[in-house]
């Protein structure tokens, strides 16, 4: 071999090598910049739903005392099973879109609530602990099932008795899907009891150098903090693009 060729042949196969492994290498970048773009989405889009829920709770709260026939059977004849105590929550849930709304006395016992008319009379001291005026992602149980939900309270006062409203959106697929800012990105929520906006995970891998993988499909990821409330672990909110499979 000629000299020349010594010398022409590994510059030659260095290039091939860079060509091939571009393409690799930018979408591999590219799938980076979308990802970054799509947390900062997710999550100017849960700071509004975290905005809006709190203003339509303390709109509710302002309410409250306006509903005279609410507060005459309750505060004047101390009826709290007449129809215009316990069927003002259902009313507000179904206007406000919530998918849950809890009215309650300053004991913390429900009054009204708007998605199980029949729990009035029960407690609700430990979600009014757990929930204050700033939205907070909090288990909750909802007709008998566990459910994580998104939910913030405000607090009123009728003539010296407090009342406080608490409620918001149970954080479901349906939820998650409208997170998410464009096709191709998925948000979902990891908790202990399994995973929430993705059907038919069996296996999930940790978290490592943004990348994860779900039932073999690898993701690029990254999370969202989010805020949260009550016993046990909080929730990991991620979200997700799946990554082009290696040329």
């Amino acid at each position: 071999m000629s000299v020349f060729a010594a010398m022409i042949i590994p510059t030659a196969l260095a290039l091939l090598s860079a060509r091939c492994n571009a393409p690799q290498t930018q979408d591999a970048s590219a799938v980076s910049t979308d990802l970054a773009h799509a947390r900062e989405a997710v999550q100017r889009r849960l700071s509004q739903d975290c905005q809006l829920l709190h203003a339509q709770m303390q709109g509710l709260a302002s309410q409250i005392p306006q509903e005279r026939e609410f507060t005459m059977k309750l505060l004047v004849e101390n009826d709290r099973t007449a129809p215009e105590v316990t069927d003002l929550a259902p009313r507000y849930r179904a206007a406000m879109g919530l998918s849950l709304l809890d009215i309650a006395d300053s004991a913390g016992t429900l009054l009204s609530s708007g998605h199980f008319p029949a729990n009035a009379g029960s407690s609700v001291s430990v979600k009014l602990a757990n929930v204050g005026e700033e939205p907070v992602f909090v288990h909750d149980t909802v007709n008998g099932r566990a459910v994580l939900t998104l939910q913030s309270r405000a607090g009123c006062a009728v003539e010296g008795v407090h009342f406080s409203c608490v409620g918001g959106w149970i954080v479901d697929e349906t939820y998650l899907a409208r997170l998410a800012p464009w096709t191709g990105v998925t948000v979902i929520v990891r908790q202990e009891t399994g995973v929430l906006g993705m059907s038919g995970v069996s296996s999930m891998s940790e978290l490592l150098n943004n990348s994860i993988v779900l039932n073999n499909r690898t993701f690029a990821a990254d999370t969202v903090a989010i805020p949260f409330a009550g016993a046990g672990p909080a929730p990991q909110l991620l979200v997700l693009i799946e990554q082009p499979t290696p040329r």
